[in-house]
């Protein structure tokens, strides 16, 4: 009987190998994903997150439109409501900038990383 692997296990050890169990101490990203990531720039049809100025929830939005003034980048957003307003679903918000702290009613920031 020969010790290596029949083929039925390959694939679930290849997997194992690549992507370890949660519950393992080993466990680590591999190098090329702990260098820092290039920063993002605001493109038609990237998802961002709304900060709406009616109740201050984040919802869901899509960039319809990037412009700049010279001194910083303003977006149009299709926003997605949650429904706590009598507001249409989606709404159409425009001039809408960049906010870092993800806190100011009427800005927009890049999703949360869960």
């Amino acid at each position: 009987m020969s010790d290596a692997p029949d083929d039925s296990n390959l694939a679930a050890l290849a997997a194992r190998e690549m992507y370890p169990l949660a519950d393992e101490k080993t466990w680590s990203f591999p190098k090329e994903h702990a260098a820092k990531q290039p920063e993002q720039v605001p493109c038609v049809g990237r998802v961002v997150h709304y900060v709406s100025t009616a109740y201050g929830a984040h919802c869901a939005a899509i960039i319809t439109r990037v412009y700049d003034d010279g001194r910083r980048a303003y977006v149009t957003l299709a926003v997605f409501d949650d429904g706590r307003t009598d507001e249409s679903p989606v709404m159409i918000r425009r001039g809408i900038r960049h906010d870092e702290t993800a806190k100011a009613p009427g800005s927009w920031h890049w999703p949360e990383r869960v």
